[in-house]
């Protein structure tokens, strides 16, 4: 019976039910990605890319001509010249790989156990990220979208984890040669994402280094510094890229003064976080007061003011972009800080022993699940539909190919939703078959032409 009870134990450890719940996040993500098909940019970068090894020239051209994102968009036209089940994998990884970091960054101490409420956090991190985070398609299941934002997030807080470990472990050792120079490349890399976001994370870093310079009193290594330096030139390298201004000429705000793009985008921003995350907002506000109430200037407060600093900071810079100050993905990078932020102080109080903090969390959970199981429960069945709906016309697809059709003709969708959760083509193929969109799916096909009826 004793052997019997240990087993038991061993086997429903909060280690397994961890990864249990990372595990069915998986699969849900893994599902969602194979009912969404190419669409928009997936199918130009994969025409625009002549093959796998011409993959950093033609990252070179755009990089002169169009954008910055050059870290990004090698990764994008790899997975555009594959075939799309490849990428469900890997997208539904990162998806999950963003969870686990997320809850690392919950740990402060080494009694911290991230693996306690296993269930509760993970829910509570798959609701705030279903409720609060914009364009859920765009960022999470669109691939050309997903890699500039999804796979760009779990690189930069691949960057920010190791200050964040730094600064909790014991470990005074100096950083070994190798370490300053991973730090400087994945520095790099993280700086070479997003304009905004990297911005935000060199900001996060920053506060690590003062926090653990001012608060803790320990030293500066060299892998920090080495981290920082390769932050900032791969922000640099993004942000001059000659492809930016030529970009840019594209929006109207472009022509605006400094002044006059702050006093254009300042309603429209504080609009979409008053309509979309105004909820998210008071109870992260209310958690971080309440712990600087109750425990004073301590790591977790610290560490979950900066990430709210760093998340209000990311959107904001949005006042003096040319484009993307409307609620979309650009608010992608800020609202993941600030959702940390909350969990980080959510996390916490949850464990102690306070009756005030078990009602509070309670109070605060509660109402956020409550609003996430309408939500979901109520998606699910757009989802479906829209699935089938693109499944009929990607069936209508693959007949006329096979019977020889070089100018297809097809019908138009059947079921059209607008939702954040479904991810659809209905954009791509149009009645015009000479459009730019209909000749880059013709192209992708191997056709002459395509369009709908």
């Amino acid at each position: 019976m004793k052997v019997v009870r240990n087993l038991t134990k061993k086997v429903f450890s909060p280690k397994v039910k961890l990864f249990f719940c990372l595990g069915c996040v998986f699969l849900f993500m893994l599902l969602m990605n194979r009912y969404t098909p190419l669409m928009y940019d997936d199918y130009s970068y994969s025409v625009k890319t002549q093959s796998f090894f011409s993959i950093f020239k033609d990252e070179y051209h755009q990089y002169m001509t169009w954008t910055g994102r050059s870290v990004v968009h090698v990764i994008l036209r790899f997975f555009a010249k594959l075939p799309k089940p490849f990428f469900n994998v890997y997208n539904a990884a990162m998806f999950t790989i963003l969870f686990y970091q997320m809850l690392l960054l919950t740990k402060m101490k080494k009694i911290d156990d991230i693996n306690h409420l296993a269930f509760f956090k993970v829910l509570t991190i798959f609701a705030t990220i279903w409720l609060f985070i914009p364009t859920f398609s765009d960022v999470f299941l669109w691939m050309a979208g997903s890699v500039n934002y999804l796979t760009a997030m779990v690189i930069m807080l691949s960057f920010i984890l190791g200050y964040h470990h730094y600064m909790f472990s014991k470990n005074k050792k100096r950083g070994t040669p190798t370490k300053v120079i991973g730090f400087f490349l994945l520095g790099l890399l993280a700086g070479w994402c997003n304009e905004n976001t990297s911005g935000g994370t060199l900001v996060i870093v920053c506060g690590y280094v003062l926090i653990a310079l001012l608060f803790q009193k320990r030293k500066i290594q060299l892998w920090m510094i080495s981290g920082i330096l390769g932050n900032v030139i791969g922000l640099t390298f993004m942000v001059i890229a000659p492809g930016n201004d030529i970009r840019a000429t594209y929006f109207d705000r472009n022509n605006l003064s400094f002044l006059g793009k702050i006093l254009d985008a300042l309603p429209i921003i504080s609009g979409g976080l008053k309509d979309h995350i105004s909820m998210l907002l008071f109870f992260t506000i209310v958690l971080i007061g309440y712990l600087y109430w109750s425990e004073g200037t301590t790591p977790q407060f610290m560490i979950s003011l900066l990430f709210f600093i760093g998340g209000i900071l990311t959107v904001g810079v949005l006042l003096i972009s040319p484009a993307g100050i409307v609620w979309s993905r650009s608010y992608f990078g800020g609202i993941v800080f600030i959702l940390i932020s909350f969990y980080i102080t959510l996390f916490h109080l949850v464990t102690r022993a306070k009756e005030t903090d078990k009602l509070l969390t309670a109070i605060v959970s509660g109402y956020i699940l409550t609003f996430f199981l309408f939500s979901f429960t109520g998606e699910l069945s757009n989802i479906y539909k829209n699935h089938l709906a693109i499944n009929r016309q990607t069936e209508e697809i693959k007949m006329k190919i096979k019977a020889g059709e070089k100018d297809l003709v097809i019908e138009p969708l059947k079921y059209k939703v607008e939702s954040n959760y479904v991810a659809s083509d209905e954009n791509d193929i149009s009645p015009d078959k000479d459009s730019g969109r209909n000749k880059n799916v013709a192209t992708y096909l191997g056709v002459r032409s395509i369009r709908i009826k």
